[in-house]
């Protein structure tokens, strides 16, 4: 359902939330080793989410990455899957089609357009705090 990339950075955000209740910062190479992804697209998921404000870089000697105490609550799925994959997950025609309008609407885009807002819903009430405290994030997880 999301693209790899989409799944890298959740997989990031969740294990750096796992990290940061912890009080641990993280470097790339031990992201990528944790949720097993090679370093050079664990290290564009890096930049891509810290440039969206979702994890917080530092660096020198005792820098790392890591989520903002302050934001722990707040950071949702849907938070994620908009910073890596955009909002198309939730408004795109369920067929790839260009020209898919709701005024243009194929047999299935109004049942598609209701399990899409479903979807949103779900993914902006669901914080990656709660996910990650839910789910045993072992050295086996990913």
């Amino acid at each position: 359902m999301f693209s790899k990339d989409c799944e890298l950075g959740l997989k990031t955000t969740i294990h750096l939330v796992a990290q940061t209740q912890k009080g641990v910062k993280q470097n790339q190479k031990e992201i990528a080793e944790a949720i097993k992804a090679p370093i050079s697209e664990t290290s564009k998921i890096l930049k891509v989410l810290a440039k969206k404000d979702i994890i917080k870089s530092t660096k020198g000697p005792t820098g790392g990455y890591e989520i903002d105490q302050s934001k722990l609550d707040n950071i949702s799925i849907c938070c994620v899957v908009k910073a890596i994959d955009g909002e198309e997950i939730y408004a795109s025609c369920c067929l790839g089609l260009k020209s898919c309008k709701d005024s243009n609407s194929c047999l299935i885009q109004s049942d598609y357009k209701q399990f899409q807002h479903g979807l949103q819903k779900m993914h902006e009430t669901t914080k990656v705090k709660n996910f990650a405290s839910n789910f045993k994030v072992t050295p086996n997880a990913f």
